[in-house]
């Protein structure tokens, strides 16, 4: 655990894990007590960041197949077929809706990646995307990530309704 700042165009300081931040202030704005809400909101933006306890936090990038600035690919552990896919935002956060608009762009960049791999790799026919945002929609790691789940033929008897089958009994679309 590291702390320093000095005086000038601002101060600086880093805390373990990798991570430095920088902050801009000015005296005249702060001229007594910013050094605590400095250091408040560093370790606000540190723990919204990376959850020790979070398995994708502790995730070692040599697992990554592809990654870029705002995130990172893995293959599901428990895939509901083969090639599941994960795409992952570097920052832990636990919704979906939190994420900024940059790391929306990037974690899609890396579908669009993912799903080029897959192609080639795997050879589905379809493919459903879906995010469980929280407990209640079924989110079991509190870090948000998208599946992306290749899908085959005969994979499933009736594959009609997709998505809409996580509750089975409203699912149907005919009598038939």
């Amino acid at each position: 655990f590291g702390f320093g700042f000095g005086f000038g165009f601002g101060f600086g300081f880093g805390f373990g894990f990798g991570v430095r931040f920088i902050l801009r202030l000015s005296l005249p704005q702060y001229p007594f007590g910013f050094k605590n809400k400095a250091v408040l909101t560093v370790l606000e933006h540190q723990t919204m960041s990376h959850d020790p306890a979070c398995p994708f936090c502790r995730l070692a990038a040599e697992h990554y197949l592809d990654q870029n600035d705002e995130g990172f690919v893995i293959r599901d552990l428990f895939p509901v077929n083969p090639g599941h896919t994960l795409i992952i935002p570097k920052r832990h956060v636990g919704s979906f809706f939190a994420l900024s608009r940059d790391e929306v762009d990037g974690l899609w960049q890396l579908m669009q990646r993912a799903k080029v791999q897959l192609d080639s790799e795997f050879a589905p026919i379809d493919y459903n995307i879906g995010v469980n945002d929280g407990p209640n929609a079924g989110q079991t790691v509190p870090h948000v990530h998208i599946h992306l789940m290749p899908r085959y033929a005969n994979d499933t008897a009736d594959p009609r309704g997709g998505v809409r089958n996580i509750i089975a009994e409203r699912a149907i679309y005919s009598k038939d």
